[in-house]
């Protein structure tokens, strides 16, 4: 599963990937979530993308780094502290 999800509460849109084990190591969530980003871009005209992530997620952190999202800052979704990370949308 990969893809854009709107989150009504923070009004922003975030770049998810899920993955069996078996899958991961491959580059499929890097290509997958590039794709999206694409997607979110130029199809749905958005001007920025988030990236959340457990801090703990050293490979899912290095999947949205290599994609171009940078660290933004440290943050609470419910009770969990995540990694805030994002990328706006370069204008030509």
């Amino acid at each position: 599963m990969a893809g854009l999800k709107y989150l009504p509460e923070w009004e922003e849109v975030d770049l998810g990937y899920r993955l069996l084990p078996e899958y991961w190591g491959i580059g499929l969530a890097t290509e997958a979530s590039r794709a999206s980003l694409r997607y979110g871009f130029e199809t749905l005209q958005l001007s920025r993308i988030l990236g959340l992530v457990h801090p703990a997620n050293v490979r899912s952190i290095r999947v949205l780094e290599k994609c171009g999202l940078t660290f933004e800052k440290m943050t609470q979704i419910g009770s969990r502290l995540v990694a805030q990370y994002a990328i706006h949308c370069k204008m030509d």
